[in-house]
């Protein structure tokens, strides 16, 4: 979850005074899934090197995607 002082400071960074909504959500989308990336990171929800390449060799053998077993 992004702090209003984050989302503050993104509108204060944008050139002139009117706002381009497009352009902010999407600044802001970003910002919120890179928070999101770093929370993953922090509570250990990452894949290896090793397991991401046994995942990515099952899907293009499968005929169609599943979700990642991981082991």
């Amino acid at each position: 979850m992004l702090k209003k002082a984050e989302i503050v400071k993104v509108l204060e960074e944008m050139p002139g005074e009117e706002v381009d909504i497009d352009l902010l959500r999407e600044k802001l989308y970003l910002m919120q899934e890179i928070q999101k990336a770093e929370d993953d990171i922090a509570a250990g929800r990452v894949y290896s090197n090793d397991q991401m390449k046994k995942i990515l060799t099952s899907w293009r053998q499968s005929p169609g995607q599943t979700r990642p077993k991981t082991t």
